[in-house]
């Protein structure tokens, strides 16, 4: 509930009443007020084991009734900035914004999702209950290599059936330089971790799509398998304490002067719905390939909420090179969240301030 308060105040907190001439900000604002009192009003009865199920049953409804939140919430202040005369709802305004009101709402997606796989094996139907370990939404023995041709080959599929030709092939090595990763013949295999595969598999998706695009529109007009010459390569490489995914393609990269747009929610290729598209979403392909131009940033926002960062670096002309960077130690894997009555608190986590390091821990 607390966290829900911080994001009905950030709400209200919007330095414009035209807030509320937009309905997805009306939409989202009552939703968050609702959903406040549902947890709030959970009875502590004894006859009903102390209100377990009373308290689940209120989390699974808030959990289904927000699921499309993303969505609706970056759409109403988009919306506001288009339609606003107000010189402070600026584009730093609105994404900082976004990134602190989805930031904590990632929080507590997390723990509502960690808890309803905790006391049900099903996860209610959300999907996200580990069968192998049964520790809930975390695979303590995640396969960054394995995840990494899975995802490649779903976005495969999508390219080819969003453009109807050949993707670009997509290959995947890893690498580690630490001992505890070296089979008994000495041979190095595959790096594992704790993690939350959905949110590293929705990291991966995002950059898979952006990277299959960029080629194939870097390759329209040139003689036919021009693709099939550009791969798409995939590197996984780790030591002892962090873990490193490298995505880079041949797809014409971004300009040098263009290249800090994508991190803004403003900027989009395409809108063509807004539909919730989240690592935590039933939909197991919810996406188009071009994106609904907030894939980025919020794959950032999954990276730096436990500990990590995702980087570009664009080569005009020739590709781009993302980089993911994650804490491979459970210890480092705190999640990081803006906490909004610290005295230093600022409204943009881009750079960790304002941010603190509380209790998740994988």
């Amino acid at each position: 509930p607390v966290r829900c308060a911080e994001r009905i105040r950030m709400i209200e907190s919007i330095p414009t009443s035209q807030w509320v001439n937009v309905p997805e900000l009306v939409e989202a604002h009552g939703r968050h007020v609702l959903a406040f009192w549902k947890l709030r009003a959970v009875s502590l009865d004894a006859d009903n084991r102390g209100g377990l199920d009373a308290f689940t049953e209120a989390v699974v409804d808030v959990v289904q009734e927000n699921v499309d939140m993303t969505a609706l919430i970056t759409k109403g202040m988009t919306d506001l900035y288009r339609d606003s005369d107000e010189e402070m709802i600026d584009p730093a305004y609105v994404d900082n914004f976004l990134n602190t009101f989805l930031l904590n709402r990632l929080g507590s997606n997390v723990l509502l999702k960690q808890y309803l796989a905790v006391v049900s094996p099903e996860g209610f139907g959300f999907g996200m209950y580990n069968e192998q370990t049964g520790e809930g939404i975390v695979d303590p023995e995640c396969d960054v290599a394995r995840l990494c041709r899975e995802t490649a080959r779903s976005v495969g599929q999508m390219s080819k059936k969003e453009t109807e030709q050949m993707p670009p092939p997509i290959t995947v090595e890893a690498f580690s330089a630490s001992e505890s990763d070296r089979s008994h013949n000495g041979m190095s295999t595959s790096p594992t971790f704790s993690f939350i595969p959905p949110a590293l598999g929705y990291i991966l998706r995002e950059l898979l799509k952006n990277s299959c695009r960029a080629t194939v529109d870097a390759c329209r007009g040139l003689p036919r398998g021009e693709v099939r010459r550009r791969p798409i390569s995939v590197t996984v490489s780790a030591d002892d304490s962090r873990m490193m995914i490298c995505v880079a393609d041949r797809g014409g990269g971004i300009p040098f002067d263009r290249v800090e747009n994508v991190w803004s929610y403003l900027h989009s290729t395409t809108r063509k719905k807004w539909e919730e598209d989240s690592a935590f979403n039933n939909d197991d392909d919810p996406t188009e390939l071009a994106g609904y131009g907030i894939g980025l940033p919020m794959s950032r926002l999954y990276a730096r909420y436990l500990g990590g960062d995702l980087n570009l670096i664009s080569l005009p002309g020739y590709g781009t090179h993302a980089y993911v960077f994650l804490p491979r130690l459970s210890s480092d894997q705190i999640e990081t969240f803006p906490e909004q009555h610290r005295p230093d608190f600022q409204v943009d986590c881009g750079g960790q301030s304002g941010c603190h390091k509380p209790e998740f821990v994988l």
